[in-house]
């Protein structure tokens, strides 16, 4: 399978997938919220996230081309490469995470979505909790019973 735990040597890549993927997929969002995003998840940000969270990455011939996080019952950080979306990436990074929350007892895993990612996690078997207005980059909250 090729999933893995995310390392310090694949922060580079991992920085530069998000942007490219942020940059695409919240086009619904302004440029400030753009921006948010973009620097909430910069080399700091993964950094402490490799220590709070489980983190993993999608490699294909030594490219990462997907990566997704897990802290507790919340599925974080979702990002695909543009080149490869569409071809089952998400779905198995998502299913990947939840098989390691079940397996530690979690029954609710929790996620906010972007807006456009809402029909993906819908057809994962996700629901609508509520909109999260924020001041940048607003999501829905969704949740899915494992």
């Amino acid at each position: 399978m090729p999933i893995r735990s995310a390392t310090e040597a694949d922060l580079p890549q991992l920085c530069a997938l998000i942007a490219a993927s942020v940059q695409v997929n919240a086009r619904d969002d302004s440029s400030s919220d753009l921006a948010f995003v973009i620097a909430k998840n910069g080399l700091e940000s993964l950094q402490r996230h490799l220590v709070t969270r489980d983190m993993f990455v999608f490699e294909q011939n030594g490219r990462i081309i997907g990566t997704v996080s897990l802290a507790g019952n919340r599925l974080n950080s979702l990002y695909v490469d543009l080149g490869s979306m569409k071809g089952g990436i998400g779905r198995q990074l998502v299913e990947h995470v939840e098989r390691l929350a079940f397996s530690r007892g979690v029954s609710t895993l929790v996620v906010s979505s972007s807006r456009t990612a809402v029909p993906f996690y819908q057809q994962l078997g996700y629901t609508k909790l509520n909109f999260e207005p924020r001041e940048f980059a607003p999501t829905w909250a969704m949740e899915k019973q494992l």
